[in-house]
C-alpha cells in the first residue's frame, strides 16, 4: 500500500529536490505535517533543508498578518463591543452574556468566513425575526418582544464593532483572519513575491469561500500546486456526498488547463470490512483491545494500526482496556478538562463557596455535603490525613450540623491538616476573585504531596499543571478586563473554559498504536483501521447546528449547515477506508429512549452499495456480540451458631432481654437480627437535613407523654384536654430542638413536617374530647415499661422480655394498652384467626407487638384476666383506637384473656426456641425479596 503522504513526499522530492527550503507545504492539520516530514526525510540519505510546513490555520494567520485569539479571550473582547453597542438598560450581566456568547462567536466566525457582505444577512435576520414576532392583533409588543427584536436589530452593529475593535489591536477570530487573508492575498503576493510552484496544498476537501479564493488566486498565478486525495468511487458518483466538494473543486476554471491530481481507485481494491455490534461503550473498548491483540498475534506492526474514536468520550475506557502487548502508543486527541477528576475537585470547591453564599447568607457556614464531597475527593485525600478528615466528618454527622461553621470545623482540626482546611475555607465574599489564589494554593499543596510521595510521573501532576495554567489565564483576563464581579460568574467562566481546553498526551507520533479522533485521520493511511462508535450522532454528528441563525436562512445565504458537516464526515469516512486492508467498524447496539443512535448510515452504504457493486473485491461480514448471561443464584449467607454466638445470645436473653422490635427483626431477616443484636452493628450517624419519620414519631410520642403526664392516675376531663391544646406549639418547638439537633424547622420541608406534627396532636386531642363526651378515660401509665421472664424447656436459663407501652388506660372500666403510630395501620395487620401466622409471619408485626404487650402485662398483673391492646394511627385518626383481636369464624374477639394469651405463649415459645436452636443458622430465609444485609448490592 502506497500511503498518500508518502506519495506526495516522493513527488515533491523528485521534482523540487533542489528548492525544498523555498517551498510552503499547507496541510489540513499539524499531525499530517509530522508524517510528511518523516516521509520526506526517509527519501534522502543525507541531511536536507525542510520546506516550511503549515496547518491551514497557521498558513492563513501568516497571510492575514493578524493574531488569532483563543476563544476565552474573544469572549471578553466581545463583551467590550457588546457594552458599546447595546443600551445600558438592555445589557446582560457578564454571567448571563457567557451563556449565549460562545454560540454567537461561532456564528460570527461562519459569517466572516463565508459572507463578503454580512450586512445583508443581518438585515435579513432582523426582518425575519420581526415577521416571526408579528401577531394579527394591533396591540403594542411586550417589553420582552421589544428587547428580542432590539437584539437582532443591533446584531450587525455588534459584528462591525467587534471586528473593528479586534482589527485595531491586530488580532482576530478565526473567520475574521480568513477574511483578512482572502482580502489581502494580492497584496501578500506583491510583498512576498513567492516563486512559481512554491506553495503545495495537500489533501484538502471542504473549504470556506476565503480558503477557496486564496487557493484559486495562488493557482491562477502559478504559485500554488494542489494535490487532492480523491477516489473515483465517490468522485464520479453524483449521489455520493463524500465527493460533493471535490466535484465542485474540479469544476473550477483553474483546472480546465491543469491536471486534477490525484484521483485513484483504491477504495475498490481488495479489503476486509467487518461490522460488529456490541452493547454500550465499555464493551466497545473491550472489543477493541481484543482486536488489537489479534493483530499483534499476526505480527502486525502497531504503527500500521489505527484505533479511531468517533465518540472521543471513549478515550478513558479504551485506555483502561488496552492490552499489555501495546508497548508504544500515540494519542493524538486531547482529553477535555471537564472529563478529568481534577475538574470535579475544583468544581466542588467552587460549589462549596457558592452554596455558602446562597444558603448561609453572610455567615461563614458550609453545606455539609459540599464539604464531604471535597474532603473525599482523591486530590484532597493526598494530604495523607484520611483518618483526620473522617473524624471531622463523623463529628459533623454526630452533631447533626447540616451547615457547620468555619469555627466548628477548625476547632478540633489537627495542625497537620490545618493548612489544607484553612485554604479550603479561606474564601472571602467581599473579594470573590480571591478564590483563584485559593485554588492555586490548593494546587501547590496537592502537587507537593504527590512529589513527596514519589509520584513524579503521575498523571495528576499533568492535570494540576493544566488547571494552574487555566486559573492563571482567568486571573490575567480579569486583571486586564475586570468584568468578573461575582463568584457565580467566575464559576461559569471556569466551566466554559474547561469545556474548551484539553489535556494533551505526549507520545511518539510515528510509532506505536495510533489512537485518534476522526479529524486527526486526515491525509493519513493505515493498513488496519478499527473505528469505534460507528453510530448515528457520531458518524456523522447529525443535526447539531448550535446557531442563532435558523437552518433555512443559513442555507439561503450560503452558511454551512449540518448537511455540509454530513458531507465532510462522509469524505473522512471513505478516505479512511480508501487504502486500508481491513476496516473494522464497531457500533453500539443500545439505542437511546427515543430510538436514536442506531448504527451509522455509512455502514449501510458499504453493505448495500460498495459490497454490491464490487462483490469480488470487498469481503463484508457483520455480527452482533453480547456478554453471555447466566442465571446466577444469590449466594446464600448463613451464620452457624457456634459457642461464642450461643454465649452472646444467652447474654442478651439474661440481660436486657428481647423486645418486640428485636423479635420482629429476627422474623424479617435472621441475619439482620444477627448483625444488629448479636454483633451490635449500628447504622452510622448521618446528617439529618429533613426531619426523618422516626424523629417525627419520637417527637409526637414525647409530646403526648409530656402533655398527659400531669393527669396520670386521674380521670381525664374535657377541661384537661382543652388545656393541652394551647401548649402544643411550645412543646413541639422544645422537642424538635432536642431531637433534631442543630436543624431548622421553620422553613421548607421541615416546616411541613412540623405542621404535620402539630396537626397530629391537635386532631388527636380533639378526637379524645369527642370520645370523652360518651366515655370515661382513666390514665394509668405513660411510656410504661413491661417486663417478664419466660422459660423454654430446651434452655437452662430464663429469657427476659421487655416492651414499652405508650399508654395504659381504663376505658369505661376496661383496661387498654395503646400504641401510637405516625404511619398507616391496617386492621388486618392486627387481627387474625391463626396465632402461628401472628407469631411467624412478618406481615403481622404490629399485631404480634400488641399481643406481646398484653402477654407481658398479664405476666406482671396476673389478676388482670382480660384487656384490650390496640393502635392509634395518626394518619387515620378517624378510625380511633384499632384493637388487636382473634377471629373465630365471623366473630371477632378484642378482649385478650388468659386462655388466648396461653395459646399465644405456646406458639411464641417456638419462635424463641428457634433463635437458640444451633441447628438453625442465621440466614435470609425468604429469597424472593432483597435484603440490605443479604443482598447489599441491591441497596447501593
Amino acid at each position: 500500500m502506497k500511503k498518500f503522504i508518502n506519495k506526495i513526499a516522493e513527488t515533491i522530492y523528485a521534482s523540487k529536490r533542489d528548492t525544498l527550503e523555498e517551498l510552503c507545504i499547507v496541510l489540513p492539520s499539524k499531525r499530517a505535517g509530522t508524517f510528511f516530514k518523516q516521509a520526506l526525510a526517509d527519501l534522502s540519505e543525507v541531511p536536507l533543508w525542510m520546506p516550511k510546513i503549515y496547518a491551514i490555520e497557521e498558513w492563513l494567520e501568516e497571510i492575514s498578518g493578524f493574531t488569532i485569539l483563543d476563544r476565552t479571550t474573544l469572549l471578553f473582547e466581545l463583551y467590550i463591543s457588546y457594552q458599546k453597542v447595546f443600551p445600558k438598560e438592555a445589557q446582560d450581566s457578564f454571567e448571563s452574556f457567557l451563556k449565549w456568547a460562545p454560540m454567537l462567536l461561532t456564528d460570527f466566525n461562519d459569517i466572516s468566513a463565508y459572507l463578503d457582505k454580512p450586512s445583508k444577512l443581518f438585515d435579513y435576520l432582523h426582518q425575519a425575526k420581526k415577521i416571526e414576532s408579528w401577531t394579527p392583533l394591533d396591540g403594542e409588543p411586550s417589553e420582552v418582544v421589544k428587547k428580542y427584536l432590539r437584539f437582532w436589530e443591533l446584531m450587525g452593529l455588534l459584528f462591525s464593532e467587534f471586528t473593528k475593535n479586534l482589527e485595531a489591536q491586530n488580532t482576530a477570530f478565526q473567520g475574521m483572519a480568513y477574511r483578512k487573508a482572502s482580502e489581502g492575498i494580492s497584496s501578500w503576493m506583491v510583498s512576498q513575491k513567492p516563486p512559481k510552484g512554491s506553495v503545495c496544498y495537500v489533501g484538502f476537501n471542504a473549504m470556506n469561500p476565503c480558503e477557496e479564493h486564496i487557493m484559486r488566486t495562488l493557482i491562477a498565478a502559478g504559485v500554488a500546486e494542489v494535490f487532492w486525495d480523491a477516489d473515483t468511487y465517490y468522485l464520479n458518483d453524483p449521489k455520493q456526498e463524500a465527493g460533493r466538494y471535490l466535484r465542485k473543486h474540479k469544476q473550477w476554471p483553474e483546472f480546465e488547463s491543469r491536471p486534477f491530481n490525484w484521483v485513484c481507485s483504491d477504495l475498490i481494491k481488495p479489503k476486509e470490512i467487518n461490522v460488529i455490534g456490541v452493547p454500550k461503550g465499555v464493551a466497545q473498548a473491550q472489543l477493541a483491545a481484543s482486536l488489537i491483540n489479534k493483530q499483534k498475534i499476526k505480527n502486525q506492526e502497531l504503527k500500521d494500526i489505527a484505533l479511531v474514536l468517533a465518540d472521543e468520550n471513549l478515550l478513558l475506557p479504551v485506555l483502561e482496556f488496552l492490552p499489555s502487548s501495546v508497548d508504544m502508543l500515540n494519542i493524538t486527541m486531547g482529553n477535555s478538562l471537564k472529563n478529568l477528576n481534577m475538574y470535579a475537585f475544583f468544581d466542588a470547591f467552587f460549589q462549596l463557596h457558592l452554596n455558602r453564599e446562597k444558603l448561609s447568607a453572610a455567615q461563614e457556614k458550609f453545606y455539609f455535603k459540599d464539604l464531604f464531597k471535597v474532603w473525599q475527593h482523591p486530590a484532597f485525600q493526598t494530604s495523607g490525613h484520611a483518618e483526620t478528615l473522617l473524624k471531622l466528618k463523623q463529628k459533623i454527622q454526630r452533631l447533626n450540623h447540616s451547615f457547620p461553621s468555619k469555627e466548628l470545623i477548625l476547632a478540633d482540626c489537627p495542625k497537620s491538616v490545618l493548612p489544607w482546611i484553612q485554604v479550603l475555607l479561606n474564601y472571602n465574599s467581599a473579594h470573590p476573585f480571591g478564590i483563584i489564589d485559593d485554588a492555586l494554593a490548593l494546587i501547590d499543596l496537592v502537587k507537593d504531596k504527590i512529589i513527596e510521595q514519589g509520584r513524579k510521573d503521575s498523571l495528576d501532576l499533568e492535570q494540576l499543571f493544566v488547571f494552574a495554567k487555566l486559573f492563571n489565564q482567568i486571573k490575567n483576563l480579569q486583571d486586564k478586563y475586570g468584568f468578573i464581579k461575582e463568584l457565580k460568574t467566575l464559576h461559569h467562566l471556569f466551566q466554559q473554559s474547561a469545556k474548551l481546553e484539553s489535556l494533551s498526551f505526549f507520545g511518539e507520533p510515528l510509532s506505536g498504536l495510533q489512537l485518534m479522533g476522526m479529524l486527526e485521520t486526515r491525509n493519513l493511511d493505515f493498513e488496519h483501521v478499527i473505528l469505534l462508535s460507528a453510530n448515528e450522532g457520531f458518524l456523522p454528528e447529525g443535526k447539531t447546528d448550535n446557531s442563532f441563525i435558523p437552518f433555512d436562512i443559513r442555507k439561503e445565504v450560503g452558511l454551512p449547515t449540518y448537511l455540509d458537516k454530513d458531507a465532510i464526515f462522509a469524505y473522512h469516512f471513505y478516505r479512511l477506508a480508501q487504502r486500508c486492508k481491513s476496516f473494522t467498524l464497531v457500533y453500539n447496539t443500545q439505542t437511546d429512549a427515543m430510538g436514536a443512535g442506531e448504527k451509522s448510515r455509512f455502514i449501510a452504504q458499504l453493505e448495500n452499495e460498495l459490497k454490491q457493486r464490487y462483490p469480488n473485491e470487498i469481503s463484508f461480514t457483520k455480527q452482533v456480540l453480547s456478554h453471555p448471561l447466566h442465571a446466577v443464584k444469590p449466594k446464600e449467607l448463613a451464620v452457624v451458631k457456634d459457642i461464642e454466638i450461643q454465649k452472646r445470645l444467652k447474654e442478651i436473653a439474661t440481660g436486657r432481654g428481647f423486645s418486640p422490635s428485636s423479635l420482629n427483626s429476627y422474623k424479617n431477616c435472621p441475619l439482620q437480627f444477627y448483625y444488629e443484636k448479636v454483633l451490635k452493628i449500628r447504622d452510622p450517624d448521618v446528617v439529618e437535613e429533613t426531619i426523618a419519620a422516626n424523629t417525627l414519631g419520637t417527637v409526637v410520642h414525647r409530646s403526648l407523654e409530656d402533655l398527659y403526664k400531669p393527669f396520670v392516675n386521674h380521670l381525664l376531663t374535657e377541661q384537661d384536654l382543652k388545656g393541652m391544646l394551647p401548649k402544643i406549639p411550645a412543646k413541639l418547638k422544645e422537642l424538635f430542638s432536642e431531637e433534631f439537633k442543630k436543624g431548622t424547622f421553620n422553613k421548607g420541608k421541615n416546616l411541613l413536617v412540623y405542621t404535620v406534627a402539630e396537626q397530629f396532636l391537635n386532631s388527636f386531642i380533639k378526637l379524645e374530647l369527642k370520645f370523652l363526651k360518651n366515655n370515661e378515660l382513666h390514665i394509668i401509665g405513660l411510656e410504661q415499661d413491661l417486663k417478664a421472664e419466660i422459660k423454654i424447656d430446651s434452655l437452662d436459663f430464663s429469657i427476659n422480655l421487655n416492651g414499652n407501652a405508650d399508654r395504659i388506660d381504663q376505658c369505661n372500666g376496661g383496661l387498654r394498652i395503646t400504641d401510637y403510630k405516625t404511619g398507616m395501620v391496617n386492621k388486618n395487620e392486627l387481627q387474625t384467626d391463626d396465632l402461628q401466622l401472628l407469631v411467624w409471619d412478618k406481615s403481622y408485626q404490629k399485631g404480634f407487638q400488641l399481643y406481646l404487650y398484653a402477654y407481658l402485662y398479664h405476666k406482671m398483673k396476673p389478676d388482670q384476666k382480660e384487656l384490650e391492646t390496640g393502635i392509634v394511627s395518626f394518619r387515620a385518626l378517624k378510625n380511633g383506637f384499632i384493637p388487636a383481636g382473634f377471629k373465630e369464624g365471623k366473630q371477632l374477639t378484642t378482649l385478650l384473656d388468659s386462655n388466648l394469651l396461653t395459646d399465644f405463649e405456646a406458639e411464641f415459645k417456638t419462635l424463641l426456641a428457634s433463635i437458640f436452636d444451633t441447628t438453625i443458622p442465621f440466614h435470609h430465609k425468604d429469597r424472593t425479596e432483597p435484603c440490605r444485609f443479604c443482598d447489599p448490592q441491591e441497596f447501593r
